[in-house]
């Protein structure tokens, strides 16, 4: 399930004010809109970010359906809100890596992984 979760339902874009927040199945990013120096891609969506390089999008990839058409609305937006973008203070890129639970999650589940383990051990 959680698997499920992690590879199809987690990743995805949000617009917030100054920036674009990015989750993809392994990562997080905060992109200011006027980083943003190209959109590109036929079937999902990638950004070019001035100084860092080429971003794939995972949540926009390329559904059967529904895919090109979020992806395009997507890129329609982000063109939009990059033309009207000011440069802000304190707004930077961001980039963190996470294994899409809560950060105190992250370390206590194979904590507790291991002690259930290191339990069971004996026992079988």
């Amino acid at each position: 399930m959680y698997f499920i979760w992690r590879l199809f339902l987690n990743p995805y874009v949000s617009f917030g004010r100054h920036h674009l927040r990015v989750n993809n199945v392994i990562s997080r990013y905060l992109i200011p809109y006027h980083l943003i120096a190209e959109l590109s891609g036929r079937s999902a969506l990638d950004l070019v970010v001035s100084g860092y390089g080429p971003l794939r999008v995972d949540a926009l990839g390329a559904a059967p359906l529904t895919g090109k058409a979020k992806r395009d609305k997507v890129a329609q937006e982000l063109l939009r809100r990059r033309a009207a973008a000011v440069p802000t203070a304190g707004h930077g890129f961001e980039k963190r890596f996470t294994i899409g639970l809560p950060d105190c999650l992250g370390f206590g589940i194979p904590l507790a992984c291991f002690l259930v383990a290191s339990f069971a051990a004996p026992f079988g």
